[in-house]
């Protein structure tokens, strides 16, 4: 019963973000992951409102699942119900399990293969192999993302509380740390289950895709050095007390921290009103732009985007070469450059910076305005070096 009802708690906590973007009349999604499983959705034949609220179901229907599937583990390991109760609630809260609905709908995937996968496990017959080949996926999905992204070491950008966009609470690591120094010390000499764990917590904050397995690893030795926080001995009452309030509250407001992230990233309205509008004004063809704009532009302006390397998107961006910036276009079919608030913002630092003073300079270029974004369209016909 115990087990239901904290799967209850878990779609709940899962899906309260999308519902504050949709009462403050943001798209649902926040984030590119989700728009690009919607839309796969989409092309199986559903509608597009249909396609958004079948992926909500299922992410919630993962990660509920899978909350139910690790108490019921958690039990089937005797592990004490006071040590269960809060593992399965840092579990819940920690920003991995939250972004499942939201942000990374992955997340909720490789979550579900995880508990499902040490649920079965352990069990005998065929559901222990089945076990097997769950935990077998889960892990040959998160290497295919370690080799097909670039690995490089930050605390800041895995730390919620430090302003990273997702990872661990800071708190929670701080429990884990205490429940990492109980199972050292364990008379059963867990050294190796704890050098792994830490590891592979190590690892993540150079693997981003870690962290969810990471997150796991933490919200369970972090229950243990919450339960032993629970359970020690204190000269003091009131100090006892306070310790308790402080490790909720910072849990809380890592949770809390990230979930105000997710609610108030982009697309905001404005942005998606501006991408619509342009789906009518601009005319067909390939469009350059940051390559974090490509679902959103398919998605809501349904336009395509060139496959210019990266390098050459730099040498577009910051050159102020006509002939060097054309070369690039005209190689790449683009027709299209489309610079949003955010570029603005990254790449740029003055408005005769780079591609924006050919683009102000050059009458090869036509500019199409809506309130938010800048599209520029291309015609090499008008080319006329002189420009420079």
């Amino acid at each position: 019963m115990k087990a239901l009802f904290f799967a209850v708690v878990s779609a709940i906590v899962a899906v309260l973000p999308l519902v504050i973007r949709r009462y403050l009349g943001q798209p649902l999604f926040p984030g590119t992951d989700a728009y690009l499983a919607v839309g796969f959705i989409e092309a199986l034949g559903f509608a597009r409102g249909i396609s958004a609220l079948i992926l909500i179901i299922i992410s919630v229907l993962l990660l509920s699942s899978s909350v139910f599937m690790a108490y019921n583990t958690l039990k089937r390991f005797k592990i004490k119900q006071s040590k269960v109760d809060p593992t399965i609630s840092l579990i819940i809260l920690s920003p991995a399990f939250l972004s499942g609905a939201a942000l990374f709908p992955s997340h909720a995937l490789y979550i579900f293969l995880l508990a499902s996968g040490f649920f079965l496990i352990r069990r005998r017959s065929i559901l222990g192999k089945a076990g097997i080949v769950l935990l077998s996926i889960a892990a040959i999905g998160m290497f295919w993302e370690i080799v097909s992204n670039e690995i490089s070491f930050s605390v800041t950008r895995s730390i919620v509380d430090l302003g990273a966009s997702g990872g661990y609470g800071l708190f929670a690591l701080i429990a884990a740390i205490v429940g990492a120094s109980v199972l050292w010390k364990n008379k059963a000499k867990n050294y190796f289950i704890t050098l792994g764990m830490i590891l592979l917590v190590l690892a993540s904050f150079a693997i981003p895709i870690l962290i969810v397995p990471g997150s796991l690893t933490v919200s369970v030795v972090g229950g243990l050095g919450f339960a032993r926080l629970l359970s020690r001995r204190w000269t003091f009452q009131l100090v006892r007390m306070l310790s308790i309030i402080l490790f909720i509250c910072g849990i809380l407001f890592s949770t809390v921290t990230f979930a105000t992230f997710e609610i108030r990233s982009q697309p905001n309205i404005e942005l998606v009103t501006a991408l619509s509008e342009l789906k009518f004004q601009l005319p067909q063809g390939l469009i350059a732009t940051d390559p974090t704009n490509t679902i959103w532009l398919e998605y809501w302006a349904s336009r395509e985007i060139s496959n210019a390397s990266a390098s050459e998107l730099e040498v577009l961006w910051y050159s102020r070469n006509l002939e060097n910036s054309t070369r690039i276009l005209i190689e790449n079919d683009i027709e299209i450059i489309l610079i949003t608030p955010e570029m603005r913002r990254e790449i740029w630092t003055g408005d005769e910076e780079g591609l924006l003073f050919i683009l102000q300079n050059s009458k090869a270029f036509e500019q199409y305005r809506s309130d938010l974004v800048q599209a520029w369209v291309f015609d090499p016909t008008l080319l006329n070096l002189s420009d420079t």
